[in-house]
């Protein structure tokens, strides 16, 4: 059925369009007639409470887009390959198709459907009987009309719980199931949604994880098959015998006489820190010596939009505005209580010697290193702080010096510019 329904829609040479539309099926079709095309436009498929697909001619769908918009009414276009399924364009194509599938013997007159197996149309909207699955008549109406898939759910979930499970490329129909459920109030526990693949995803992933969510909803999974399938080089079943759940496992208290974690000082240093990562200073390097504080930084002109509006002879270069701005916020995280006691911050002999220009390559390395000032040679400061800003710029190291002090302020400071 599936191939003939793919021949006979090949053949057709009329253009037409899809769209999605988030309106319910009564205020579609008043829309479609106000502009007068409900000979061009059809409802092709009734999805939910709250949206519909709309299917036709190519000039008169994106008339109805155009007026769809200027209302605010949410519309897409679907990609369909200028076919208009589910309209007046199928049916100059359901002859032959009733034809093919006629001659070819796919279907019987008995029951197709297997022992035990039920299927709610999308066609009528109710529970389908074996004989009517397996007339051609059937498949043909249902090339030529609406999807009632609103209908068919309903039906369905009448007073049962079920878990719904999508079989496609691509979770389409979950929020579709959810606006239906929600329209009926049914609780969440009565009807659950799952789906087999999803796009852009692997698909063997896809998969293993729903299987995993069926069995988490109490739903018997061969898991044998699974990991086989998961797993090709796995022996054959004849070979090695199938695993089993274990479930009479005896119980075991922790043990905590004996240090089974090691962690490394940059690995805790790094799960700890304090602070977020800053524009320009960026976040620190961590595992350092602990009289050195670094940061690095990888500085796109894109990320930082005000850099561009900074220029020289029609260069963009860092501001020194930018690298006082780097010295504060580093400084705030080596001594945040001083920094926060301070009522003033003094920068002393800052220098910048050379320019940053940042219109020349798309990144650059910034490297910010602090240390205490050098009181003597075996004293430090607990005020003064010394402070060096380097990039690496196309495999070249530049070095910005910028001696910086701070007392709960900032004191001294050289500062050379890159």
């Amino acid at each position: 059925m599936a191939y003939y329904r793919g021949l006979v829609v090949s053949k057709s040479s009329k253009k037409g369009l899809m769209i999605a539309v988030g309106l319910d099926r009564h205020a579609a079709s008043l829309e479609i007639s106000d502009l007068g095309i409900q000979d061009r436009v059809r409802i092709a498929c009734v999805n939910s409470p709250e949206n519909v697909t709309l299917s036709g001619d190519e000039p008169e769908i994106g008339e109805l887009i155009a007026h769809l918009n200027d209302k605010g009414i949410f519309v897409r276009s679907l990609r369909t390959g200028g076919k208009a399924y589910h309209s007046h364009h199928m049916a100059s194509l359901g002859e032959k198709y009733y034809k093919l599938m006629s001659g070819s013997g796919s279907l019987t007159n008995g029951n197709p459907l297997g022992k035990g197996t039920r299927m709610f149309s999308s066609v009528t909207g109710r529970l389908l009987d074996g004989t009517t699955a397996a007339n051609p008549d059937y498949w043909r109406t249902n090339l030529e009309s609406p999807v009632l898939f609103q209908d068919a759910i309903e039906a369905l979930l009448e007073g049962e719980k079920y878990h719904l499970i999508e079989i496609g490329p691509h979770q389409a129909l979950e929020l579709p199931v959810k606006q239906i459920c929600a329209s009926l109030q049914m609780p969440s526990n009565q009807m659950k949604y799952s789906h087999t693949l999803s796009r852009g995803k692997n698909s063997t992933d896809c998969m293993l994880t729903l299987s995993g969510v069926l069995y988490l909803h109490g739903n018997d999974i061969l898991f044998e098959k699974i990991n086989r399938i998961a797993n090709p080089r796995m022996p054959s079943q004849d070979i090695t015998p199938p695993g089993r759940i274990i479930y009479d496992l005896p119980n075991y208290k922790w043990d905590y006489s004996q240090f089974l974690w090691y962690e490394p000082r940059r690995s805790s240093e790094f799960r700890n820190r304090k602070y977020l990562r800053h524009d320009l200073l960026r976040a620190s390097i961590h595992g350092g010596p602990g009289g050195i504080h670094l940061w690095r930084n990888v500085l796109h002109e894109k990320d930082i939009p005000w850099l561009k509006d900074h220029k020289l002879n029609g260069e963009i270069v860092l501001p020194g505005a930018a690298y006082i701005a780097i010295v504060i916020e580093a400084l705030h995280q080596v001594q945040p209580e001083n920094f926060l006691n301070s009522n003033t911050l003094i920068l002393r002999k800052v220098r910048f010697l050379n320019a940053l220009i940042l219109s020349r390559t798309s990144q650059v390395e910034i490297f910010t290193q602090f240390k205490q000032g050098q009181l003597s040679e075996t004293s430090l400061s607990t005020k003064w702080w010394h402070f060096e800003i380097s990039s690496y710029i196309n495999d070249v190291s530049a070095v910005t010096e910028i001696p910086v002090t701070f007392t709960p302020r900032i004191k001294s400071t050289n500062l050379p510019f890159l």
